[in-house]
């Protein structure tokens, strides 16, 4: 098990645990398992990290799904994704233990992934979840009673994601969140209907199925941005869209897209290192002349 410490953020503070198993590699050539396991390279690499610091009561998974959204206090993913891991992992012991946690306190989750009390069916108040996880409403001291109950149930939820039985759920639900964010868009991309089965170098290029992965590896951070940059590429011939789009997320100003203080720090060259180091996309990609994902991009697309 990862160690669990308290972490001040701004004026709230909680528990940071990290996981120890680096995210599995895909299993099949699906372009969306490829995706998913970009993406979560850059979010969350090993499995069973959870913070419960930063105003959201917890969150973990591969994307950081919250419990609560802080800024309208309302329930997040978090519990849509212990429910998938519910459907997918019968029995899970890890699971079960977390959810006999929730039966002491009179909570539930549903089937839509809601927490809701047991008396009432009520949905349980986000302000209610935040002092429960995090008491003293995201403020957890450094010690005592309220310390030692944000330790509880970061313990918890960590031991479920940690579990390598959850692994397949959860990066389900990974395919899940990056497939309902901009599908009518993305799909003019693979020219398939279903994109659960799209595979690398059969329905698509390797090259156009890595310039994918690449997008919803941004996506995941600024969908807004990498949509725009999405829409762009088809704007360029057919046959440079795969080079196009990459240089195009690559190039963007946005965020930390492009901090140049130094290799590996900006996102583009985060994404690059992990798919390279990953062994799924044949290094020519990378390097040489037909390279669509080299060490430097430049200024302007040829």
């Amino acid at each position: 098990m990862g160690k669990i410490k308290r972490v001040k953020y701004k004026q709230y503070a909680g528990m940071l645990v990290k996981g120890t198993n680096p995210v599995p590699l895909p299993e099949t050539d699906l372009h969306m398992e490829r995706a998913a396991y970009l993406a979560v390279q850059l979010e969350s690499p090993k499995m069973g990290t959870v913070q419960s610091y930063d105003r959201c009561a917890m969150s973990g998974g591969p994307f950081h799904f919250t419990a609560i959204q802080p800024k309208v206090m309302v329930q997040g993913s978090l519990f849509d994704l212990l429910q998938c891991i519910y459907r997918e992992a019968l029995g899970c012991r890890t699971l079960t233990e977390l959810y006999d946690a929730f039966e002491k306190e009179n909570w539930y989750v549903t089937r839509h992934g809601e927490l809701r009390d047991i008396t009432t069916n009520g949905l349980i108040p986000a302000k209610e979840i935040r002092n429960t996880f995090t008491p003293m409403d995201g403020k957890v001291p450094t010690g005592g009673v309220h310390y030692k109950q944000a330790r509880y149930w970061a313990k918890l939820f960590h031991e479920v994601l940690a579990d390598p039985k959850t692994y397949r759920a959860q990066m389900e639900f990974a395919i899940d969140y990056l497939i309902a964010g901009q599908e009518v868009l993305e799909r003019q991309a693979y020219d398939y209907w279903d994109l659960n089965l799209v595979r690398a170098d059969r329905e698509i290029t390797f090259e156009r199925d890595l310039a994918m992965c690449v997008y919803h590896a941004h996506s995941v951070n600024a969908p807004g941005i990498a949509r725009k940059c999405l829409k762009w590429a088809y704007e360029q011939p057919e046959e440079k869209f795969a080079k196009a789009l990459i240089w195009k997320l690559g190039r963007y100003k946005y965020g930390r897209w492009q901090d140049q203080k130094g290799k590996g720090k900006n996102r583009y060259d985060k994404t690059r290192l992990k798919a390279r180091a990953s062994g799924l996309w044949d290094k020519f990609l990378f390097e040489g002349s037909k390279a669509i994902m080299p060490v430097d991009l430049p200024k302007e697309f040829k």
